[in-house]
């Protein structure tokens, strides 16, 4: 078995990417749901968020099993980073 070290970039990079992408993409699916007007609406962004990152894990399964980690380290990676700058862009606004 050779390890390719461009297949696992390529899948931490896409994986920081689709990460970073979904995880912000979060808070205007919240949006919508909380607003109450657009449920509809809010659902199918939701959908479409969950089958790009799904789409994205599936071709990346095809490259390999350790691309495919990448990826998920680099989602994992930007999760914590948009939660974390979230957390801190709240964090002001709240008492108690």
């Amino acid at each position: 078995m050779t390890i390719d070290i461009g297949y696992i970039a390529f899948g931490l990079l896409l994986g920081c990417l689709a990460g970073y992408l979904h995880f912000q993409s979060l808070q205007k699916v919240t949006e919508l749901y909380l607003s109450g007007k657009s449920v509809a609406l809010a659902i199918g962004f939701q959908l479409l968020r969950l089958a790009l990152l799904f789409g994205m894990l599936a071709m990346l399964a095809r490259l390999g099993a350790l691309p495919l980690l990448a990826a998920l380290v680099g989602i994992l990676l930007m999760r914590t980073l948009v939660l974390r700058r979230a957390k801190s862009s709240i964090g002001g606004r709240i008492h108690g």
